[in-house]
């Protein structure tokens, strides 16, 4: 049975769920982690769960920050989340687990990995942003200029009534269409699972924490430099229409680690695992079954 739980980590909380697997004859399969991407929470695995907990315990984390974790201002950064997934893990599981990262989590769940190779049997990762590597992938003559309208832009008084609008349902479905090939999945629930944790205490300072630090150089290092520490078993799956972080990227990643598997999607964007999550859960299931996980 899937429950809801809350977890109190460094003072904060954290909000997580948890459930047992349904076959009770066959629970051999490791313990699944799932980690959201930026700006959702562990409602986006909504379509996915009951397909994974066959025989698998299953667990989704709302990282600080957002989802019904605690809205906190501080230095957001992938070690930052990276820790809280660790403490949880020592906390809850102490044992192999598999990662599944949608965008941000792929990252957070490299991070982990990279950090802590032993407790980590494998990573399906939804796309990956490659935040660290930002400054060789832009002219070295326009990246200070940005770096330096960014400081302007995340100091400055107008953010906060940038949030405001931001947080409204009506744009909130806009950004969300942005991210889906498919925009009948872009349905009421969804976008009430978006906007629910922009209207809660100390979102709007949260989100000002989260805009400052995500550009800076400190939030991420390079995508392939925490590959290499890796030797988990990878799974990259990346839609063709993804308009958050496009496909080439993967072609990129791809060329620099052949090991890794990539399973490109036609007609597909950048959150396949709830745009069509019957094909989604068939791919992770098969790929746990062919790693004996």
């Amino acid at each position: 049975m899937k429950s809801k739980r809350q977890w109190y980590w460094r003072g904060w909380k954290v909000h997580y769920i948890f459930q047992q697997p349904t076959n009770d004859r066959q629970q051999n399969g490791k313990t699944i982690v799932l980690i959201h991407g930026f700006g959702a929470n562990v409602g986006h695995w909504r379509n996915n769960i009951s397909a994974l907990v066959e025989n698998h315990y299953v667990y989704a984390i709302d990282l600080l920050g957002f989802g019904s974790s605690g809205k906190v201002f501080t230095e957001y950064k992938i070690e930052l989340w990276q820790e809280q997934l660790y403490d949880f893990w020592q906390s809850f599981i102490a044992a192999p687990i598999v990662l599944i990262g949608n965008s941000l989590g792929s990252l957070v769940a490299l991070s982990l990995a990279a950090k802590h190779p032993s407790i980590v049997a494998g990573i399906i990762m939804l796309n990956i942003p490659d935040v660290g590597n930002r400054s060789k992938q832009i002219p070295p003559v326009i990246f200070p200029v940005l770096r330096l309208m960014e400081n302007i832009v995340a100091n400055s008084l107008l953010l906060r009534p940038l949030f405001y609008i931001l947080r409204r349902n009506s744009t909130i479905r806009k950004i969300t269409k942005l991210a889906y090939f498919d925009q009948s999945s872009v349905d009421d629930e969804l976008i009430e699972m978006f906007s629910r944790p922009a209207q809660e205490p100390g979102a709007d300072r949260t989100f000002l924490a989260l805009v400052h630090y995500a550009g800076g150089k400190k939030f991420a290092p390079p995508v392939l430099e925490l590959i290499k520490n890796i030797t988990a078993p990878m799974l990259l799956i990346w839609g063709k229409e993804d308009r958050i972080i496009p496909f080439a990227q993967a072609v990129r990643l791809l060329k620099s680690v052949p090991e890794i598997r990539l399973i490109a999607l036609e007609k597909m964007g950048h959150c396949p695992h709830d745009e069509n999550p019957i094909l989604l859960n068939g791919i992770f299931l098969e790929w746990l079954a062919e790693n004996g996980l």
